[in-house]
């Protein structure tokens, strides 16, 4: 919750909410001096209460600590409780030159990630559960065999959850544009993308289109 891509969901559901927006953002290490300047500043602006949790959710206790503190941070118990996932960690190589580990990394975020939370909402009950999945996991590619599987995984787990009647939505996201895990990979990588056919996801038109897709999932 604390990435790029992350922070500029968080102003957008501050906007939209504004006095009445509780958001916990969590992260596995503490904000920064210049984050929590920005993250200041939001809650300022928009009159949202905005947290920042130390939390790993790869763990199961992380997951379910994390859940409890949002459900506890409701300022009444009719409020809304909505999950949205974004961590993700990408690391480029063709598989004959992966080694477990590096597999590994790349799942943690993913698939342990959403797993354990899927697990902790079993507990604390929530009214929307949305992953950032990524269109890898359906076209593939031969440098992120292990990002692909990652993000099928999260596609896979969305599809069980409504086939359970719980709240799911996995949106299979390309390359973001200005913010996200890409955005550091400079020039070469953007071209990289664009030989593909594909452009980058607007921050704007990619969160209006989040947005209509939770509410028509809710």
């Amino acid at each position: 919750g604390t990435g790029g891509l992350g922070v500029e969901w968080a102003k957008r559901l501050a906007a939209a909410g504004g006095n009445a927006a509780t958001l916990v953002l969590a992260s596995r290490r503490a904000p920064s001096p210049e984050l929590a300047a920005k993250l200041a500043k939001l809650a300022s602006d928009t009159g949202a209460t905005v947290v920042v949790e130390q939390a790993d959710v790869s763990l199961a206790s992380g997951a379910e600590a994390l859940l409890a503190r949002g459900a506890a941070l409701k300022p009444t118990p009719a409020t809304k409780l909505r999950v949205w996932h974004l961590a993700g960690v990408v690391d480029d190589g063709a598989a004959p030159a992966l080694t477990w580990d590096r597999f590994a990394d790349v799942l943690k975020p993913k698939v342990d990630g959403s797993l354990h939370l899927h697990a902790a909402s079993l507990k604390t009950p929530v009214d929307t559960f949305v992953l950032f999945s990524s269109i890898y996991g359906l076209l593939g590619s031969r440098e992120l065999t292990h990002y692909g599987a990652a993000n099928a995984f999260q596609d896979g787990l969305a599809a069980a959850r409504a086939r359970a009647g719980l709240p799911a939505l996995a949106v299979s996201w390309g390359t973001w544009a200005d913010a996200g895990m890409a955005h550091r990979f400079g020039s070469g990588f953007e071209a990289h993308v664009k030989s593909t056919g594909m452009r980058f996801v607007p921050l704007d038109g990619g969160f209006r289109a989040l947005g209509a897709l939770a509410r028509a999932a809710d």
